[in-house]
C-alpha cells in the first residue's frame, strides 16, 4: 500500500504507517485486509509490489478475519459497530 490515489476516501498518511498496514494485512481471495485496531482496510496488488488500499466498513471484511482479530483482541467489539457499513472518520 504505497501512497493513496488522488480521490482515495482515505485519510492522508505516510508510507511507514501504509507499509505497516500492508505488512500486517491478511490475505483472502484476491484482496488482502488490514486494520489500524479501529477501522478497516482493504487492499489489492494491482502490479508487482504496487498496491492500492482503501478504507472500508467492517461488514466487507470477511467473519473469519474478523473473528481472529477480536479474539486475538486486535480490535474490540463496539469498533465493528462503529464502522460496521462505511470507514468513517474520526473528528
Amino acid at each position: 500500500m504505497a501512497a493513496w490515489p488522488q480521490g482515495s476516501l482515505c485519510l492522508e498518511t505516510d508510507i511507514a504507517r501504509a507499509q505497516t498496514l500492508l505488512d500486517t494485512s491478511l490475505p483472502d481471495k484476491k484482496h488482502r485486509y488490514a486494520t489500524d485496531g479501529e477501522r478497516a482496510f482493504a487492499g489489492m496488488e494491482h502490479a508487482p509490489n504496487e498496491w492500492h488500499g482503501w478504507p472500508i466498513g467492517w461488514k466487507e471484511v470477511p467473519e473469519p478475519l474478523r473473528r481472529q482479530w477480536e479474539h486475538a483482541g486486535t480490535v474490540k467489539r463496539r469498533h465493528f459497530a462503529r464502522h460496521w457499513h462505511q470507514h468513517v472518520v474520526s473528528p
